[in-house]
């Protein structure tokens, strides 16, 4: 197919806020408005050229991120200014040949820029064969010029718009230590975290430091004496996964040590917020990257949000019935792990083992924008303020080839379709798959609240239950939530993976039409795995591959 234009693609890993200042001179507002385009558009298209880097890197030079689209690019048609874009590219009578780039090969799910809207044609990001660069088609305009590539002008806008802004706070106070979020910046294939604004708090403070890993506590007054880095400028940089301990001693020898760390960023998510105490949020808009976690903020994120669930004795990921603080019954039961099988619960045993943990998702699954189709071809949506994907069974009749329990798994309900929001296939390049929650994960989670001090016998400080008013979207208040996850105790049951000795499912967490003493977010019932329940929902959880 040939067409006529240019085309570019993008995806990108840090997020600008732009404010866009009321004027009432018509001139000036629209050039804010270019202005903010550009800012927008250098992030964008640097990320994905990042990616594409990366895509050459680790694949064939006869493999190309693209479609089979292929445009003729008249440069009779860009502007002098512009003209330099281009530099390098092979012309044949002033045309170059490029490629529709392929975003999903990348794993780029969100783009402001290079999805047709309004079936707008020009609206693409195109790739060159010949020197890997990717373009789009219908370029964006600013300062009487048009960017259709990474420019210089555009690297430098981009650089501005990562530096981190220091403060300093002066020690008052008895000691402590507090932390703003970590930021995240790209560097090459690794990710770089910086510990923001710490800040120490105390009188008569003698030693401000940290290190880089996870000190003991009993070891931490004598290792410091000799070790560690001073404090300066309170900020932090360290890596993606890492660890670090921060240490404060008064001169009367009183000491405080913190361990602050953050787990591992999957490869086509952005980290919005939070760490492993606190509940990490990560996202798979790049537009949500670094926005923090508050209940305000997370009105504004566009993409699919998870939250890492720590897992740190493997030891203890088994399942364990809270609500009665029991062993559980043989009444419920799920498939255990074994050695070679190569199913997916075995991959999710493997991954929680080797990464201590796993994602599971912010809100219960919210239904698409079109009319929900239970075969998994329309993905659910893990964000605030949607309608509670309810009113779907669990499965099929018959029993499950996967575990032998009752219910087909394959057939059109709440499995296939957590299944098919990142599939577990050579076309997935995001790094995570995507199942039905488990009970073994669902326990977790309730080991994890129950060692933070969050009761999970009784959670009706912190779920919709009977009397708040029915059924309610997604993350519909900031009460509804613990570390960053909503939802989870009342709005829907949420079906799991666990089945019972009478030919049912189960789900977890109760519902809007229970009171929280006998039904906490720990509950656990029977339910038909045919039907779908206007009180009935899911919760996706991930793996890391």
């Amino acid at each position: 197919m040939r067409k006529k234009g240019i085309t570019l693609v993008s995806a990108s890993i840090m997020t600008v806020i732009i404010l866009v200042l009321a004027s009432t001179v018509t001139i000036a507002a629209y050039k804010s408005m270019e202005n903010s385009n550009k800012i927008m558009f250098a992030i964008e298209i640097s990320s994905i050229q990042e990616e594409v880097d990366k895509y050459y890197k680790n694949n064939s030079n006869d493999e190309n991120p693209i479609t089979s689209e292929m445009y003729d690019i008249d440069l009779t048609e860009t502007t002098p200014q512009s003209i330099d874009e281009f530099e390098g590219e092979p012309k044949n009578d002033n045309k170059i040949k490029l490629y529709a780039l392929d975003l999903k090969q990348l794993g780029i799910n969100n783009t402001k820029f290079g999805i047709k809207l309004n079936e707008n044609e020009k609206d693409i990001y195109l790739l060159s064969l010949e020197t890997k660069k990717v373009y789009y088609m219908q370029g964006v305009k600013a300062n009487g010029k048009t960017y259709y590539t990474l420019s210089e002008d555009l690297i430098k806008i981009k650089k501005r718009n990562e530096k981190i802004e220091e403060t300093v706070t002066p020690i008052t106070q008895d000691i402590q230590i507090t932390t703003s979020d970590f930021t995240v910046v790209t560097n090459g294939v690794a990710k770089e975290i910086y510990l923001n604004d710490i800040k120490i708090i105390g009188e008569n403070i003698k030693t401000a430091k940290y290190e880089i890993g996870k000190i003991n506590n009993d070891d931490a007054k004598t290792y410091f004496s000799n070790n560690g880095k001073k404090l300066e400028n309170n900020r932090i940089k360290m890596l993606e996964e890492g660890t670090i301990t921060l240490y404060a001693e008064d001169i009367d020898g009183n000491y405080t040590i913190e361990h602050k760390g953050i787990p591992q960023i999957p490869h086509a998510f952005y980290y919005v917020g939070g760490t492993i105490d606190t509940g990490t949020v990560i996202s798979d808009n790049m537009l949500d990257a670094n926005k923090g976690t508050s209940h305000s903020v997370a009105q504004t994120l566009q993409g699919n949000q998870f939250v890492w669930v720590p897992v740190e004795d493997f030891s203890e990921f088994i399942r364990y019935d809270f609500h009665n603080n029991t062993n559980l019954s043989t009444t419920y039961r799920e498939i255990a792990p074994e050695l070679g099988q190569n199913r997916e619960v075995e991959k999710i045993y493997a991954s929680v083992e080797k990464n201590k943990g796993f994602y599971v998702g912010r809100y219960e699954a919210g239904k698409p924008v079109v009319t929900p189709i239970t075969d998994g071809t329309n993905k659910p949506i893990i964000k605030q303020g949607i309608d509670v994907w309810n009113n779907i069974p669990w499965g099929g009749s018959g029993t499950s080839s996967y575990d032998g329990f009752p219910g087909n798994d394959d057939a059109n309900g709440v499995v296939k379709v957590a299944r098919n929001l990142y599939s577990n296939n050579s076309y997935n390049t995001t790094g995570v798959v995507s199942h039905l929650i488990y009970g073994v994960q669902w326990d977790a989670i309730m080991r994890w609240y129950k060692n933070s001090g969050i009761d999970v016998q009784n959670s009706s400080e912190y779920g919709n239950h009977l009397g708040d008013g029915g059924l309610k979207k997604t993350g519909s208040s900031s009460n509804y939530q613990r570390k960053n996850i909503y939802d989870l105790a009342g709005n829907v049951s949420e079906f799991t993976m666990e089945s019972t000795t009478s030919n049912t499912r189960t789900y977890r967490g109760r519902n809007y039409a229970y009171s929280s003493p006998g039904n906490p977010v720990s509950f656990r019932m029977a339910i038909s795995f045919t039907s779908g329940f206007n009180y009935a929902g899911f919760r996706i959880a991930l793996y890391i591959k």
